[in-house]
């Protein structure tokens, strides 16, 4: 059980990081192209989280 508690920790940070940096990148990308409207802040975080776990559920099969 404790195994399963660690990995599943790992695996919600990991989740975490890599829509925080998807984010942040999305944020300077917006900063940089457009000045008003903030499209690469909305998009990139799902598009790292559901790239990030469709990667996983490609290691699992």
């Amino acid at each position: 059980m404790k195994n399963n508690l660690y990995k599943y920790l790992s695996l919600s940070f990991h989740f975490f990081l890599v829509s925080f940096f998807f984010a942040v990148l999305g944020y300077y990308l917006d900063l940089f192209f457009f000045e008003k409207i903030s499209i690469f802040s909305f998009f990139l975080p799902f598009i790292g989280f559901f790239s990030y776990f469709y990667f996983i559920y490609k290691k699992m099969i």
